[in-house]
């Protein structure tokens, strides 16, 4: 039988799981999906300064603002175009958020927002570090301290969604410096775009009408001008017997008259 210690232990390991479920904080909007597990917002990998050359030899184990310093300046060395370049080296797919789900519609949304609801913050106040949001294969915006420029609950990214065409995938990464092995998030939400759709059908329509109504102006025009013709012509050809009648009625008076005048 276990001894009480083991139960405490235990009893105290689940309530820390359960209250870290969203120790790290989610996208919240457009809301994220997660996988199954209770503690889904947690990093995805550990990266250190020996990713990089441009990183080794440089001092990581002070406060999370100077670390966050000292990466700033070495990564324009690293020859990385972007964050998410270092993320694909560690992190597969959509670390444990899900990119299987029917996309959320963004056509009225103008941000992203990353939340924590357990301190009630947006980004943790200790995870200083860089950040970036892209749609598909486009980045949005680069950041090199979200935590800094980001506050408030929840934390609040302008995001211009007219990026997106129809279907696309928003893809998060945030790196935390606040210790000498880096925390790596990634999460990712299938999103759509209403508003192009809509954009499209309405210029569609016009332009369907718009062209229909000429057409229809022009048809009637040639049908109306073709009716003309043929109908002049029909009444030309019924008037033109006339002529033929008056010949027909002086040619029968004159032979009467002579016939009168023999007489």
């Amino acid at each position: 039988m276990p001894s009480a210690s083991v139960i405490i232990s235990a009893v105290f390991a689940a309530a820390a799981a359960l209250g870290s479920v969203d120790a790290h904080g989610y996208i919240s909007s457009p809301k994220a999906q997660f996988k199954p597990g209770p503690v889904y917002t947690t990093y995805n990998a550990i990266i250190t300064a020996n990713d990089n050359a441009a990183f080794k030899g440089k001092i990581f184990n002070r406060s999370p603002e100077q670390n966050t310093q000292v990466f700033t300046s070495a990564w324009p060395q690293t020859g990385y175009k972007s964050l998410r370049a270092l993320f694909d080296k560690y992190v597969k797919d959509c670390g444990n958020s899900r990119d299987d789900i029917a996309p959320v519609d963004v056509s009225n949304l103008k941000a992203m927002t990353w939340q924590n609801n357990e301190y009630k913050e947006g980004f943790l106040g200790s995870h200083h570090g860089p950040c970036e949001v892209w749609i598909d294969d486009q980045m949005i915006t680069h950041d090199d301290d979200c935590v800094a420029k980001y506050k408030g609950f929840p934390a609040s990214i302008p995001v211009d969604y007219s990026k997106c065409k129809g279907n696309c995938k928003l893809s998060f990464y945030w790196l935390a410096l606040h210790s000498q092995e880096w925390q790596a998030y990634k999460q990712c939400v299938p999103i759509k775009n209403g508003a192009g759709g809509n954009a499209g059908g309405n210029t569609g329509g016009n332009t369907g009408g718009n062209n229909g109504g000429n057409n229809g102006g022009n048809n009637g025009g040639n049908n109306g001008g073709n009716n003309g013709g043929n109908n002049g012509a029909n009444q030309g050809g019924n008037k033109a017997p006339s002529p033929t009648k008056k010949r027909t009625n002086r040619s029968l008076r004159n032979f009467v008259d002579e016939a009168e005048g023999q007489n």
